[in-house]
C-alpha cells in the first residue's frame, strides 16, 4: 500500500511540475465569473494542479453553496475555502524508512513552514475531521502536520519556521532577512528557514495535537513516534524563558534566547543587545520575544500568548495521561504549569482601562507597563 502510495505522489509531482505556479495564476482572472453584480473570477486552480484532494472537502463545498444565496458571496466561499488544500499542501509523503506521515504546508508565497500557521491552515477544515488510516484523509493531513512539527521542535524548538524535510526532495528557501541574524541558540539554515521566538508558535503545537485527539480519539498515534519528545521540548522552552531579565543581586540573567537583525524596523529585532526589555523576576508568566505577526514584542509578557499555551498545554496533558503511567510525571508537570500560568495571568494580566473597566492587557512587563492593544 505504501509504494503504490509513493508511486502515486510521484505521478502526482509530475503533474504539478506541469501546473502554473499559483502566484501567476492567482494574478490573472478566469471564467466562469459570478453572475452577481461583482462577476467574480473563479480561482481555483485545475483539479490535476490542486495540491490535495479531498472528496469531503469537496462535498461540503457543494452542500455549502447550494444554501447561499448570493452569487458572489458563494464565489467567494468557492474560492476561499480550500485554498490551503488547492495551493499550500507543498509535498506529502513518509519519514524515510519509516511508515511516519509527514505534510509540508507553505505559508502563502513563502516556501517554509510556520508552526502557527500551518496549524492555523488546518482550522477551516475541523469540524470535518475524522478518524481514517487512508492517506487521502483529512486525518492523514493532521498527523502529518503533526509528526514534522515534532520533527522541527526537535531540532530547534525556540524557532518557528522550518524548510522542507529532506524527504520532500525541495531546496531550502533563502530568507535574506535573515542572513546576518544572530541568534541564541545557534541553528542550521538547512533546517530552518527563521528563528524568532514566538509562545504561540509553541502553543499552536499543542493546538493542533488537541483538535486532532478531539476529533479522533486516535491516541496511539501520540505514541508512535517524536510526539512525546516534543512536548518535552516545548516544556523546557517555556520554562527556561521563565528566566527575568536581572537576578536578585541585580546583575544580569543568562537569557536562554537572544535575537539581533541588522534592520531599519526596531520591529524586526530586541532591545538590549537581543534580550529584549527587562522583565520582573516571579511572575510566573512566560517570556515571547516576538509577536504571531512576528513582530518583536514591546514588554515580553505577552498575555494572548500565555493564554493559548496554559489553555492547550493543559489538554494536551489529558493526551499524555492516556499513553500510560511512563508519561505521568510529564503530564502532571504539564498540567501544573497550565494552571500556574492561569494564576499568574490573572494576577499580572488584568489591568485597568482609562474608564477604570478591568481588561487583559495585550503585553506587560511585570514592573507595571503596559500595552493595550491588539494586533
Amino acid at each position: 500500500m505504501k509504494m503504490n502510495l509513493i508511486s502515486v505522489l510521484f505521478m502526482t509531482s509530475s503533474v504539478l511540475a506541469q501546473c502554473p505556479d499559483y502566484l501567476d495564476y492567482a494574478e490573472l482572472h478566469h471564467g466562469p465569473y459570478s453572475s452577481g453584480r461583482y462577476n467574480l473570477s473563479y480561482q481555483r486552480p485545475a483539479p490535476a494542479c490542486r495540491t490535495f484532494n479531498s472528496s469531503i472537502v469537496e462535498s461540503t463545498i457543494s452542500r455549502v453553496m447550494g444554501d447561499i444565496s448570493d452569487p458572489d458571496l458563494a464565489r467567494l466561499f468557492l474560492n476561499a475555502y480550500p485554498n490551503t488544500l488547492d495551493t499550500a499542501i507543498r509535498w506529502k509523503g513518509y519519514a524515510n524508512g519509516s511508515d511516519e506521515e509527514l505534510t509540508f504546508i507553505i505559508t502563502g508565497d513563502i516556501n517554509a513552514m510556520w508552526l502557527r500557521d500551518s496549524a492555523n491552515q488546518l482550522q477551516s477544515y475541523l469540524l470535518l475531521l475524522n478518524a481514517s488510516a487512508s492517506p487521502d484523509s483529512l486525518a492523514s493531513l493532521y498527523r502529518g502536520v503533526i509528526n514534522l512539527q515534532s520533527r522541527y521542535l526537535l531540532i530547534a524548538p525556540y524557532c518557528q519556521a522550518f524548510q522542507p524535510p529532506v524527504e520532500s526532495g525541495i531546496k531550502p528557501a533563502v530568507n535574506p532577512s535573515a542572513s546576518d541574524d544572530m541568534v541564541k541558540p545557534m541553528y542550521n539554515n538547512a533546517s530552518v528557514f527563521e528563528c524568532k521566538y514566538e509562545l504561540d508558535s509553541l502553543a499552536a503545537f499543542l493546538e493542533v495535537s488537541t483538535n486532532y485527539y478531539t476529533a479522533t480519539k486516535d491516541v496511539a498515534f501520540f505514541g508512535k513516534y517524536n510526539w512525546i519528545s516534543a512536548v518535552e521540548a516545548v516544556m523546557n522552552v517555556a520554562e527556561e524563558m521563565m528566566t527575568p531579565t536581572y537576578n536578585a543581586n541585580g546583575s544580569v540573567a543568562d537569557s536562554p534566547y537572544t535575537f539581533t537583525r541588522l534592520s531599519n524596523r526596531a520591529s524586526e529585532t530586541l532591545e538590549n543587545n537581543g534580550i529584549g526589555n527587562p522583565v520582573q523576576n516571579g511572575t510566573g508568566l512566560i517570556r515571547s520575544a516576538f509577536r504571531p505577526s512576528d513582530d518583536a514584542t514591546v514588554y515580553q509578557l505577552f498575555i494572548p500568548g500565555n493564554m493559548m499555551f496554559a489553555r492547550y498545554l493543559s489538554s494536551a496533558s489529558e493526551i499524555m495521561h492516556q499513553l500510560g503511567y511512563n508519561n505521568t510525571a510529564l503530564a502532571n508537570r504539564m498540567y501544573s504549569l497550565s494552571c500556574s500560568l492561569r494564576d499568574a495571568i490573572s494576577r499580572y494580566g488584568i489591568v485597568s482601562s482609562r474608564d477604570n473597566d478591568q481588561i487583559y492587557a495585550y503585553e506587560v512587563d511585570g514592573y507595571g507597563s503596559q500595552n493595550i492593544m491588539d494586533e
